[in-house]
């Protein structure tokens, strides 16, 4: 058979797979589509077999919850909404939501802007490479979550959410711990990142050292947003000293920039 007559397209956007296809590549490059794994022994009927295989796929995804002519989703399956840019497009709208409204009259300003940037230069950066590496659904589903989970710290701070009040009133907890929340997000999101990163962009397959450079990732990343916390806390216990420092010393109380007439004035 001609393998030249082929279609060796992506079943979701129509990508051309041929040359990926030959590679072993496990996505398609363009969408990001997970395509089937196909024995390459016996190597003379390979690309038939994976264009047969292409082609059920492509049967299952116009009948389930992708149909290209008509635009139908089967809402019994929640997470595969977001497998489509539309679906990637309706989160980012969402998250762009919930960013505005803990934005309004949040409990300390400024905790709420250490909050949500991480998840705005998240945001950022993701929008920035989705043309050349997209995430699975998954992936784009629990950043979200994330996303979220900072925005209602930034907005009433860890301490005081009122959801973690609530479950502390409730079961009689000692304190609110929306904190641990976050810190679970903080450590599982990032692993599945890392990990999707990992199988589709280096040598490492399933397995243990998979899992170890995952950790070493995750705990990485922890590490350094801790020293970051840790880092503008002592700033701000600093500036306070200092403040404090130059009111006993009395130059705290001395002439302002606005005062360029005033002795003593340096603006």
């Amino acid at each position: 058979m001609d393998t030249q007559t082929l279609d060796l397209s992506c079943p979701r956007c129509g990508y051309d797979l041929r040359t990926h296809v030959e590679m072993a590549a496990d996505r398609c490059p363009e969408c990001s589509l997970i395509l089937p794994g196909v024995a390459r022994e016996p190597a003379g009927t390979y690309l038939e077999r994976y264009a047969h295989c292409l082609a059920a796929h492509r049967t299952r995804l116009r009948k389930g919850w992708h149909d290209q002519a008509s635009g139908g989703v089967d809402w019994s399956s929640p997470l595969q909404l977001v497998e489509t840019p539309r679906g990637h497009l309706t989160l980012l709208f969402l998250f762009i939501a919930v960013l505005i409204w803990s934005g309004v009259h949040p409990r300390d300003r400024f905790t709420w802007m250490l909050e949500v940037a991480p998840a705005v230069i998240g945001v950022a950066i993701l929008m920035a490479t989705y043309r050349r590496f997209r995430f699975s659904g998954l992936a784009y589903a629990l950043i979200f979550v994330h996303a979220c989970i900072l925005c209602v710290g930034g907005r009433y701070t860890y301490a005081e959410v009122p959801l973690g009040n609530w479950i502390r009133d409730a079961f009689g907890l000692a304190r609110n711990h929306y904190d641990r929340l976050g810190h679970f997000a903080q450590g599982f999101v990032p692993a599945i990142l890392a990990r999707e990163i990992l199988l589709r962009c280096s040598p490492v397959r399933r397995g243990k050292w998979l899992a170890f450079l995952v950790i070493c990732i995750c705990l990485a990343i922890s590490a350094t947003y801790e020293l970051l916390e840790w880092a503008v806390a002592a700033l701000i216990l600093l500036s306070r000293v200092h403040d404090r420092a130059l009111l006993r010393s009395g130059a705290g109380a001395g002439p302002s920039c606005g005062d360029r007439d005033a002795p003593g004035s340096v603006c």
